[in-house]
């Protein structure tokens, strides 16, 4: 259970006068396991973080302003649980924003999350290092993932109400400073971006339609993305899957990823199960991923899991988790413990 604190307990974060009005919500996930693998002829074992979601701590609140109106902000770090470290210079690189809630919808202003993200609705482990769609489509920057692409710095972002199980969320990332932008590209003066997320769920069924055009990206001026995802659960079953197509304007050629997987509720816990491929027009840059875990409800908040993924590459490319040179496969296996507060 969340652990609900006043403002007070985290005084110097949140100004004094914020104090009587207002609660804080202190929360995070712990995720670590013991890994094992091997890619070529390396092979690694340890201990590492973020099978089923990358470990954070994070701070939300809100205040009721009246008529229906909300003032609500997040704060949310990563870190690596294995050795305690922060994932990123910046202090909140997860979530940082600020906004307002209210009969039209929510309005943010922030480092925020961009439709992109809500694809591990429809995937089948979570999103996490040992599911093929996180390790296909969170590769090489492609915009519609569950990892830090799907995260925009200076944006505004627009989520509506759901109206008969439709909603839908639009966000427009202003991008770096121009001197920034400059630097990584000459020929364009910004890396604007902008996203519409279109989302129905209905009882057991979930659609998603997702589209990003980005400026300045390591795939060129003009990048466009199209994510269709679905999930059903048929009570016994659930079924997952996706097709996303990106154009890549540096070189006029298109990366393709679909993945479909299923979870099968066992006892006190599930089987995970996912199959995903990466199709590249570029010659000899297809890869494949197949993810197989179960996880054991030991609580609410705790998750014991095991599982394993292997990713197979054509000769120039390097995917999966431990692949380091091109035509290399990965193969991991990994056992730990995820817990929420």
């Amino acid at each position: 259970m969340q652990k609900k604190l006043i403002a007070m307990a985290i005084a110097g974060m949140i100004a004094a006068p914020a104090f009587a009005q207002s609660n804080v919500t202190v929360y995070g996930i712990i995720d670590t396991f013991v890994g094992f693998g091997k890619a070529g002829d390396a092979k690694f074992s340890g201990v590492a973080n973020g099978v089923l979601n990358g470990p954070r701590i994070g701070f939300k609140g809100e205040e009721d302003l009246g008529n229906g109106l909300k003032a609500k902000f997040t704060l949310e770090q990563g870190f690596s649980s294995d050795d305690g470290e922060p994932n990123s210079s910046k202090q909140f690189h997860r979530q940082a924003w600020v906004g307002l809630e209210g009969g039209f919808g929510f309005v943010g202003l922030g480092r925020q999350y961009a439709p992109g993200y809500h694809a591990y609705r429809n995937a089948a482990i979570a999103a996490g290092a040992l599911d093929p769609f996180a390790i296909l489509a969170g590769a090489k920057s492609l915009q519609i993932d569950a990892g830090s692409d799907s995260r925009w710095d200076n944006s505004i972002n627009y989520q509506s109400k759901s109206f008969g199980g439709f909603s839908a969320q639009v966000i427009y990332g202003f991008g770096s400073t121009e001197a920034d932008t400059q630097a990584k590209n000459p020929n364009r003066n910004n890396d604007d971006r902008v996203s519409l997320g279109l989302n129905y769920a209905n009882g057991p069924l979930n659609l998603d339609y997702i589209y990003v055009d980005a400026g300045n990206t390591a795939f060129g001026d003009d990048h466009k993305e199209h994510y269709l995802g679905a999930a059903y659960d048929f009570g016994g079953f659930k079924l997952v899957g996706s097709y996303q197509i990106a154009r890549q304007d540096a070189d006029d050629s298109d990366v393709k990823v679909y993945q479909i997987g299923g979870i099968i509720p066992v006892g006190n816990g599930n089987i995970h199960v996912a199959y995903g491929a990466r199709n590249e027009d570029a010659q000899d840059s297809d890869s494949r991923s197949f993810g197989l875990a179960y996880t054991h409800n030991l609580s609410k908040r705790t998750i014991a899991y095991v599982g394993l993924n292997r990713t197979t590459n054509d000769d120039a490319v390097a995917l999966g988790a431990l692949a380091k040179a091109n035509g290399e496969s990965s193969n991991a296996v990994g056992l730990g413990i995820r817990h929420a507060f």
